[in-house]
């Protein structure tokens, strides 16, 4: 499956998904204290934490597995039994204490359900690994992972209606609903794996040689939820978790699938021994040429509209807190700076890891910058509070993106030129201009939300016009193969 292809299908399922399961979560939001939004986010962050340390280097090898391998279904499954193994012996003991902070709001019992809804998810990790990365199968994981979320918002959202079970309850029973969702959908569609002796030898250097480093990047990543829940209260937490959640929407939507396809079909194209290495960069420069326009034309619209519009979308969505100052000014740094840089961030560094296989300096890059990122993170913090936070963030992307395009300009023979449409420039430049002027800095009524709607439209009517040969291109394609 090509790059644009995966991407796209990944890309509309979680679009499908993620709008209903924001809809079911923002009716929950509206009507909760900003304690228990900081709960939710504390153990949700947990799971995923536990469960990244667990999977994530395991699957970043098996993607390396060449796919003209003739037992490489076999190594997928043999592979797939590390998660287990890593999460009994190293994760379970870190959990156990990442969660002692959260003693005073989890009994023993809901504990254990917690640490079941994971391992369940990571039992799994020979059905997901298979479909995706022996079947490509990416429309039955989007489907599987689609039910499986609205299972979990559907039923959080009618436990805490109907029931008097209280908000912690309803938090784990709709996650542990998930987990074992995906494992029944996954069984009934591939079956148990079946698996030769175990005693056949897997290379684990890639795996040993990218583990620690991805700690590192995870922390950087994630180091903000690390930090945030040992420095600040619940409530704190919650203000947090809102800018988080919803100022992420669109990285989960967009540009997440597009980083897994990319990282996926890019790994295949430099770990294939049929094809001459300038045939590869040629190839990996022909498919980014459309995501670096898109990721161009999204960003820069993304910080035009955000900045404007955020105060008044928040009186509409969150109308008690859209007087808060501090969230207000954290959605607008988080919009307008961490999430371009992030996204940039994410595509450099799928890039990286599929054009490299000797990752030694990154690592020592990763540790580095993880002490930056801590130490600055805790000064900025005491100063800024969570505008401290965001600041921290943008210096660590910053160091890895800058990195990142040292390390591959020898692959990536894009010009500026290429990418940046200077018709579109021009009329965002005059857009800017006179957004602000007429807005006066900030949308703050619906007329004017109007206005920079409309605005928006003529904006994407520019794009459509500077990039018409490549529209009238995929609509030709289209007929031809409508006509097929």
């Amino acid at each position: 499956m090509s790059l644009t292809g995966g991407a796209s299908i990944l890309m509309v399922g979680q679009i499908s998904i993620k709008l209903i399961t924001f809809t079911l979560n923002q009716l929950l939001i509206r009507n909760l204290p900003a304690s228990l939004i900081g709960l939710n986010q504390s153990v949700e962050f947990l799971d995923n934490y536990f469960i990244f340390l667990s999977t994530e280097a395991v699957r970043l090898s098996i993607n390396r597995i060449p796919n003209d391998l003739k037992n490489k279904k076999q190594q997928i499954v043999k592979f797939s039994m590390l998660p287990s193994l890593i999460y009994l012996v190293i994760v379970l003991p870190l959990n156990y204490y990442y969660y002692h902070t959260l003693s005073d709001h989890l009994s023993i019992f809901q504990l254990v359900l917690v640490n079941l809804s994971i391992f369940i998810q990571i039992i799994n990790e020979p059905l997901y690994n298979i479909n995706q990365f022996h079947d490509f199968n990416f429309s039955k994981r989007v489907k599987f992972e689609s039910c499986a979320l609205l299972l979990k918002s559907g039923l959080q959202y009618l436990l805490l209606t109907f029931t008097s079970l209280s908000f912690v309850d309803t938090l784990i029973y709709s996650r542990l609903a998930y987990s074992t969702c995906l494992l029944v959908l996954y069984l009934s569609s591939i079956g148990l794996p079946k698996f030769d002796s175990l005693k056949a030898i897997i290379d684990l250097s890639y795996f040993k040689s990218i583990y620690l480093q991805l700690i590192f990047k995870n922390f950087l990543t994630q180091g903000d939820q690390i930090i945030i829940n040992s420095t600040l209260g619940l409530t704190s937490q919650g203000y947090y978790s809102i800018i988080s959640n919803y100022g992420s929407l669109i990285v989960r939507l967009i540009f997440q699938p597009i980083e897994e396809s990319t990282r996926i079909s890019i790994t295949q194209l430099f770990t294939s021994t049929s094809i001459a290495p300038q045939e590869k960069t040629q190839q990996l420069n022909e498919s980014l040429l459309p995501l670096c326009k898109f990721y161009f034309y999204l960003i820069t619209l993304f910080q035009l509209f955000s900045y404007l519009n955020i105060k008044f979308a928040m009186s509409l969505i969150l109308p008690r807190l859209s007087n808060i100052p501090e969230l207000i000014k954290g959605f607008k740094l988080y919009w307008a700076a961490y999430l371009p840089l992030m996204s940039i961030n994410g595509l450099l560094e799928a890039l990286f890891f599929s054009c490299f296989s000797d990752t030694q300096s990154y690592s020592k890059l990763m540790f580095g910058n993880s002490l930056l990122f801590y130490a600055d993170s805790l000064i900025l913090i005491k100063k800024f509070g969570i505008l401290g936070l965001i600041m921290s963030n943008l210096v660590n992307f910053t160091v890895r993106i800058v990195y990142c395009l040292v390390r591959l300009k020898n692959q990536l023979q894009l010009k500026i030129s290429d990418v940046v449409s200077w018709s579109y420039l021009s009329a965002y430049i005059v857009s800017l201009l006179f957004q602000y002027w007429f807005f006066q800095g900030e949308v703050d009524s619906l007329k004017q939300f109007v206005v920079s709607a409309l605005n928006g439209v003529f904006l994407c009517l520019v794009v459509v016009f500077a990039e018409r040969t490549t529209v009238r291109n995929f609509v030709q394609r289209r007929q031809k193969l409508k006509h097929s």
